[in-house]
């Protein structure tokens, strides 16, 4: 199967699941690049030094959400300088993976400071993926200086299709 017909296909299958489950297709396209985002990031060199947190984490916990998420949250334990997130963020886009049908644009990434003279800054970063011809804005927010107790929890993040699960770390529950 081509790139290009994997991701028509999965295009097709987040469709019918969006139809069967009575919910926007557009969240759908955006939790399947989550998803697929968040299993790179777990299987780069760099998986430990993030921790899963916010609104993503109660969906793995199948916990009932007020309103669907457009973001990742992460706690990052690393520097928290913008160049060193920029080429990590554009690591993890241009790992080689099992084909998913979705590709990240390195060269879309934007990154910035949130929380601006906070105690502990935070960096946001907007990007952009693909999946058969459609393009779905990310957006990433990385906390730094979170101190999380009970130490953090290895999860394997539930996926929308049958692609390999995301294993990473997670603020424990």
């Amino acid at each position: 199967m081509t790139k290009h017909d994997l991701g028509a296909s999965v295009r097709a299958r987040l469709l019918n699941q969006a139809h069967a489950q009575k919910r926007p297709f557009q969240e759908l396209l955006q939790y399947y690049s989550m998803e697929r985002f968040l299993y790179r990031l777990s299987r780069s060199r760099n998986a430990e030094q993030f921790v899963l947190k916010g609104a993503l984490l109660l969906t793995a916990w199948r916990a009932p959400l007020s309103r669907s998420t457009m973001d990742i949250d992460l706690l990052g334990r690393m520097s928290n300088e913008l160049e060193h997130i920029h080429v990590l963020i554009a690591n993890i886009c241009e790992l080689e993976s099992e084909p998913d049908g979705i590709e990240f644009d390195a060269q879309s990434i934007k990154v910035a400071r949130i929380k601006e003279d906070a105690e502990y800054e935070g960096v946001r970063v907007r990007l952009h993926a693909t999946l058969a011809r459609a393009r779905i804005p990310m957006q990433i927010d990385i906390g730094f200086g979170d101190v999380v107790t009970p130490a953090a929890i290895e999860i394997e993040y539930p996926t929308l299709l049958e692609f390999p699960a995301p294993v990473l770390r997670a603020y424990p529950k």
